[in-house]
């Protein structure tokens, strides 16, 4: 074997094992990330009881974190999240739903989708108060609810039990297949209450949610037997309402 050839050998030899040092190394460093974004990698020194964390930075010397501005900590055997204090501010969310229900007493199960959108406030971790509208799609019924929506967060952790109150009414049409018996169908007021949980990132949240949803709408109709005879007919329609969204 040539002198050129056991060097270069040599060389990728010398080569691959610092790249592989260098990658242990940096797999034994511990990373911080912050609420404001910022990222700290380094040797971790200590976590303390209140999850304050002491890190080695360059020059020997040393630096803690404070608990309260830590969003993650990332380490070989270490996987934390802190906190989560909700932004106090205005808010929004985007969401799809699936519905399944009756539309009346005596009516069989029908199904829908659905898509709504919501401008609020934050003022506390329990209380957000919004205005939100949309549109839903059940079989031939076509609604537009507008509502305020009143909700909260339960803790203040990544993945945290949520809820929400709706409020409001809608306006109603109907989707004329050519097989209705109704003349005409219009809106009336509207509840929704529901529970879920939320998966909370730095910057915005996905969230599902399981509501049930009461709302009444008002149908009127003409007789068969006689057409200057009109019957107006009051139904509540109650629907198990699967939310998915993102709220930011």
């Amino acid at each position: 074997m040539s002198c050129k050839t056991c060097f270069f050998v040599g060389a990728l030899v010398c080569l691959a094992t610092n790249v592989f040092a260098f990658q242990y190394q940096d797999e034994k460093l511990g990373k911080v990330k912050l609420k404001d974004g910022t990222v700290y990698k380094s040797q971790i020194l200590a976590i303390d009881g209140s999850k304050n964390v002491t890190m080695s930075l360059p020059e020997n010397k040393n630096f803690t974190v404070p608990s309260d501005l830590i969003f993650k900590i990332k380490a070989p055997g270490i996987r934390y999240y802190g906190s989560i204090k909700p932004t106090k501010g205005f808010t929004g969310s985007v969401s799809f739903g699936l519905l399944f229900g009756k539309s009346s007493d005596f009516s069989g199960m029908r199904g829908g989708v659905s898509l709504v959108g919501v401008f609020g406030y934050q003022f506390t971790d329990l209380l957000g108060v919004g205005i939100g509208g949309g549109a839903e799609f059940i079989n031939d019924l076509v609604t537009a609810p507008l509502f305020v929506r009143f909700d909260g967060v339960m803790l203040r952790t990544r993945v945290t039990p949520i809820y929400n109150v709706d409020l409001g009414g809608s306006f109603a049409w109907y989707n004329d297949n050519g097989f209705n018996q109704f003349n005409d169908v219009k809106g009336g007021w509207l509840v929704r209450p529901g529970l879920g949980v939320k998966f909370q990132n730095l910057n915005n949240s996905l969230y599902f949610l399981i509501s049930y949803q009461v709302q009444r709408l008002q149908y009127e109709t003409t007789s068969r037997w006689q057409s200057d005879f009109q019957s107006i007919e009051l139904r509540t329609m109650k629907n198990l309402k699967y939310t998915f969204g993102i709220k930011f």
